[in-house]
């Protein structure tokens, strides 16, 4: 088991903006770097995840059709 709060770095894998994101979206990313609890690999880099969006600023910025 992984200590609260330990940092896990992610790249996103998938386009995203604040002016064209909603709250509820979903963006893909992958794991930067193995994660380890102490010397062994418990998720290997890579490995996809999924980030949902609870916040959007710029949404002023949008311009209509």
């Amino acid at each position: 088991m992984l200590p609260r709060g330990t940092a896990v770095s992610f790249v996103i894998a998938s386009d995203v903006s604040s002016r064209t994101a909603d709250v509820g979206d979903k963006i893909s990313l992958t794991l930067a770097e193995d994660l380890k609890a102490g010397d062994a690999v418990v998720v290997r880099k890579g490995t996809p995840a999924v980030a949902t969006v609870t916040e959007v600023d710029g949404k002023a910025m949008r311009h209509a059709g």
